[in-house]
């Protein structure tokens, strides 16, 4: 508890608690030294408050740092009754249901995106016309190619594109609940569905500002599906004629939570056949007003967009469900797939058993004391195969015998006098022992010149940062 809060602590209380601050020999708070009455005060030692006597603080404190033993003890199911094991769901989602889908849209008047065209595509369709070209660069057949154009949904239409989506996949027979993967969609495509449509969502997953899942009942559920959940739900809970509505469940999830490339490089990446990969459109040549008679455009661009992105995410699951068991549609995140398989993969009762603890406080506060994540800096110098060329210049020029300790300096006056300015801005105002035939070798030469190539903006702002 630091001093802020114990003062806080006091006033919603109603209480006077004194810490002691050793340093400067002060109760704190101040303003309730007053009114406390107590024979003892709180003292802080080792990150641990212990009571010590108020009249006699120092013979309290040297008698805690004789006798106070700090014992580390492990939670487990003796020595700890509110805990239980940490267990997660590692079952994994049947992709059969799983779509991949993309929006194409144009900004209006006030510059916001308005979405005009969706597409879809059911990921099992893809691997199944695919087949074993799906482990090849070399392209595909032209009547594979076909055949996956035809299996991918287009709607088009300002903003009704999203709602005929829905009554697209509310329809499909036998269809209760299904994924939906975009790729970059928490930045695009979800924030569309969620300012654009005119249904609202029953669940909204965001973390830190940034959304993770999107999940709807679908308002467009036909009535045969709707009588198929109806009677699974009945089954399930095995009560007749439960109320309520039995709609279809749309879940919306994001492939660049598991894969932070572009699509672009994600085709690289997992060597999809090259006829399948991700291809160019110019979308300022798009707009609210001219897409419609530039479908023959746009129209096999999003197709290969969504049949592009479906075979990645078919080559990453199988690759996941070879590893660690999981697959993206069982997963939100790549941290939560790693967590998942992790679980799977160990028999706990036989290796190790995790527990929580079930008072939330206490698990707020075990929270909030894990730190993670932490990237630092390692590199304790830097060096470049053109510092001897350069030092050769400087030398040949200066009075005095230049070494390596002086680059720092030089690349800053490289950066300021010659990259940025003229030759007539070189001068000695910032550094004494630079000379204009100094900076005319440099222009001349050519070795130096490739120091150009190196980010040296960037290089120059970590030697300021570790010129000493």
């Amino acid at each position: 508890m630091t001093e802020k809060k114990m003062a806080s602590f006091n006033n919603k209380f109603n209480t006077n608690y004194l810490r002691y601050n050793e340093n400067n020999r002060h109760l704190y708070p101040t303003k309730d030294v007053r009114d406390n009455n107590d024979d003892m005060v709180l003292y802080l030692y080792q990150n641990h408050y212990c009571l010590i006597n108020k009249d006699n603080k120092a013979k309290g404190i040297e008698e805690l740092k004789k006798n106070f033993t700090k014992i580390k003890i492990s939670c487990n199911d003796k020595n700890v009754k509110d805990i239980k094991n940490y267990v997660v769901n590692t079952d994994t989602v049947n992709e059969d249901n799983t779509f991949f889908w993309d929006l194409e849209g144009s900004t209006n008047k006030l510059g916001y995106f308005e979405p005009w065209a969706a597409g879809i595509v059911r990921i099992k369709d893809v691997e199944n016309i695919l087949g074993d070209s799906l482990n090849s660069e070399e392209n595909v057949n032209q009547l594979k190619l076909e055949e996956l154009n035809n299996n991918v949904e287009i709607f088009e239409g300002i903003t009704t594109c999203l709602t005929d989506m829905f009554k697209y996949l509310g329809n499909i027979n036998y269809l209760e609940s299904a994924t939906l993967i975009a790729h970059n969609g928490a930045n695009f495509d979800m924030w569309l569905l969620l300012t654009k449509s005119t249904f609202k969502p029953y669940k909204i997953l965001e973390v830190g500002g940034g959304l993770i899942e999107v999940r709807y009942t679908n308002p467009f559920t036909s009535n045969e599906n709707q009588e198929r959940i109806k009677q699974s739900f009945m089954k399930k809970i095995g009560k007749k004629n439960p109320k309520g509505d039995f709609l279809q469940k749309l879940i919306f999830i994001d492939s660049y939570k598991h894969c932070k490339y572009s699509l672009e490089s994600m085709c690289k990446t997992f060597k999809i056949p090259m006829n399948l990969r991700k291809s160019k459109l110019d979308h300022e040549k798009h707009t609210l007003q001219n897409y419609k008679s530039k479908r023959d455009e746009w129209d096999p661009y999003l197709r290969l967009d969504v049949i592009s992105a479906a075979c990645c995410v078919l080559k990453y699951s199988k690759v996941m469900m070879d590893v660690v068991g999981q697959n993206m549609s069982s997963c939100l995140t790549i941290p939560s797939l790693t967590l998942k398989g992790w679980f799977k993969h160990l028999t706990h009762e036989e290796e190790e058993t995790v527990h929580t603890h079930t008072d939330p406080y206490v698990r707020d506060f075990i929270r909030k004391s894990i730190k993670g994540g932490r990237v630092f800096a390692a590199i304790r110098d830097f060096n470049s195969p053109l510092w001897n060329k350069i030092l050769e210049i400087l030398n040949k020029h200066a009075d005095v015998n230049f070494t390596q300790k002086g680059i720092p300096e030089l690349l800053k006056w490289y950066n300021n006098f010659i990259i940025t300015p003229t030759l007539e801005n070189v001068g000695q105002k910032d550094f004494k022992w630079l000379e204009k035939p100094i900076a005319e070798e440099f222009l001349q030469n050519e070795t130096v010149h490739k120091i150009k190539e190196l980010d040296l903006k960037k290089e120059l702002e970590y030697l300021k940062r570790h010129k000493n």
